[in-house]
């Protein structure tokens, strides 16, 4: 292995531990993999330069400058903070340089998938309240997002969830030997009894609601696959792996009910009132915040429809709403409006929203033709897939997206379904991805 790719490698595996686990590291690990990739630029842009996607993030890159240049024009009070968002909004192009690393050979990204749990696990277990075991355990106290914010950081364990599953047949077969299948087997479980559980205890309904959407319907569509190839994996195995994954999730359910009922019925009141068809009377609960949120965002969309109001303008709007705090305390303005498709047609119209629309759009685009055209297995398109519908789900109910955790989950998640496209993958790579093929 060349030195360059040691390092840049070595990045890419400490950008994928750190990335939920801490902003050092896996800002070390993206500065890593830039280095090696600097000596390299001549190369990289004969393999990007045919990208539509490329093309589109680069534009994007330029659309965010000229959003913040014009509202930083209109509202020079708010320069400093148009700035700051161009920075965070900008790091999202990062994902071709992520995607470059992980590009050549599938292993890359299987081994990063397992340092991103690790580093989960890793935050989970530092920051569990271990002198309230009991209380976590039982439902009755939860300690947030183990010092990340519990909403993000519950969503990250749900891909992780999804991806011990999908996942779960290709490392099982790889191991030889029935014990050694049976210890991977026996990891593999206590994984995702760790991430039901952690899910539980975030208390995040926006988390559970977009979970109980997505994750049965892949997981069944998954399953039909398996069925349906050659893999010889029948229904019998199939319903005991099944009944196991029952059997596991039923007893961390049992575990959790009361703090799981009580979460799920605090907001009756919001949404009677909400039913009454007069937002002016919704309380401002956490659920309550939202609807206030949205109708005053669209109202605000509605003003300047096309280009937006600047990538760094929700911090203006809110304060113009909002000037005392929600509470009619000084000590509370909403940071965003926590949806991000109300926040992309808020900061940059409807023109900035159909730019990063349409890059998402090529870039799966490619895992289905892939896909269909019988490069792809079905783990990876339904992981790839799952991720994207859950991610899309879950967006409708907050936005982490400007914050560095969600930053590094898109960056890695969403670059390695960018790496699907042609001007990505490497001639070999689709070869090296048939041991395991369903």
């Amino acid at each position: 292995m060349k030195p360059l790719e040691i390092v840049g490698l070595s990045g890419l595996y400490l950008f994928s531990f750190t990335a939920v686990l801490g902003i050092a590291g896996a800002n070390i690990g993206l500065l890593l993999m830039l280095i090696a990739m600097l000596p390299q630029l001549p190369d990289v842009w004969r393999c990007y330069r045919s990208s539509r996607v490329v093309h589109l993030i680069l534009l994007g890159v330029v659309y965010i400058v000229v959003s913040a240049s014009v509202a930083g024009y209109f509202l020079p009070e708010t320069v400093n903070h148009q700035w700051d968002q161009v920075l965070r909004w900008g790091d999202l192009a990062l994902i071709l340089l992520v995607a470059w690393w992980l590009k050549g050979d599938p292993r890359r990204f299987y081994i990063s998938f397992m340092l991103f749990a690790m580093g989960a696990f890793t935050r989970i277990f530092t920051f569990m309240p271990w002198e309230n075991i009991w209380s976590v355990l039982d439902g009755t106290y939860h300690p947030l997002g183990f010092g990340l914010w519990h909403i993000s950081f519950s969503s990250y364990l749900v891909v992780i969830l999804l991806g011990l599953f999908v996942f779960a047949r290709r490392w099982i077969s790889s191991v030889s030997g029935r014990w050694g299948r049976l210890l991977i087997s026996l990891l593999l479980l206590l994984s995702m009894l760790i991430c039901i559980e952690a899910i539980l205890i975030s208390k995040s309904r926006g988390t559970w609601i977009a979970a109980l959407l997505v994750l049965p319907v892949v997981l069944l569509l998954y399953g039909r696959a398996l069925l349906r190839s050659k893999s010889g994996i029948s229904i019998a195995r199939m319903a005991a792996a099944i009944g196991v994954a029952l059997v596991v999730m039923g007893f961390v359910f049992s575990s959790q009910l009361s703090g799981v009922l009580d979460r799920a019925t605090q907001e009756q009141e919001t949404f009677r009132l909400l039913l009454e068809d007069d937002v002016s009377k919704v309380p401002t609960s956490s659920v309550g915040i939202r609807i206030h949120l949205w109708h005053y965002g669209v109202q605000k969309w509605l003003e300047r429809p096309l280009l937006g109001w600047g990538v760094g303008s929700e911090e203006y709007l809110m304060k113009e709403k909002w000037v005392a705090g929600v509470w009619g305390k000084n000590y509370y303005t909403p940071p965003h409006f926590h949806n991000i498709y109300l926040e992309l047609l808020v900061r940059f119209g409807v023109v900035g929203f159909l730019l990063v629309a349409s890059i998402v759009w090529l870039i799966y685009r490619q895992v289905w033709i892939r896909y269909r055209a019988g490069e792809l297995p079905a783990d990876w398109f339904y992981f790839l897939t799952g991720t994207l519908a859950f991610s899309t789900v879950w967006g409708c109910f907050d936005i982490r997206i400007v914050k560095w955790d969600y930053r590094d989950f898109v960056l890695l998640f969403f670059g390695a379904a960018l790496m699907m496209s042609r001007s990505f993958a490497e001639k070999d790579f689709f070869k090296k991805l048939e041991r395991g093929r369903v």
